[in-house]
């Protein structure tokens, strides 16, 4: 599944909207039709599968950036070595900019982390959310 995109061509944000909504008539209105109950389950489970997608990514990207710091470092130890220090400069911007990666994908799989907690709620935890919600507006 290409990411951003369901089967119905749908991104994920239109999903995860639909599915909000379709949860709170399911959950909130007690709306639970059988053709209702399956497009949610079938909505969740496009959501959760585009959600593992996404964390799939993300740990590739933070595997490429530790693998370029791992390389970085090397030459930066070999050019220590050299005394070049305008390289050795250069690199170690370079690793700023993987540890820079690093942080905004772990901050992406925790949110992701959190949006797949949120999806897998259950009826009397959604209900519970929801009313706090409404307590804090």
């Amino acid at each position: 599944m290409a990411l951003g995109a369901s089967d119905n061509g749908k991104s994920y944000k239109q999903l995860m909207q639909e599915f909000n909504e379709m949860r709170t008539q399911v959950y909130i209105s007690e709306n639970k039709s059988q053709v209702t109950l399956a497009s949610l389950e079938q909505i969740r489970k496009n959501l959760l599968a585009q959600l593992e997608d996404k964390k799939s990514a993300s740990r590739q990207e933070i595997e490429k950036a530790e693998n370029k710091k791992s390389n970085l470092i090397k030459r930066l130890v070999m050019l220590e070595k050299a005394k070049d220090i305008q390289a050795q400069d250069e690199i170690i911007k370079e690793l700023e900019e993987y540890s820079r990666i690093r942080r905004y994908r772990d901050a992406q799989l925790a949110k992701i982390a959190k949006e797949i907690q949120d999806i897998n709620l259950t009826e009397n935890e959604f209900k519970d959310k929801v009313k706090q919600e409404k307590e804090l507006s």
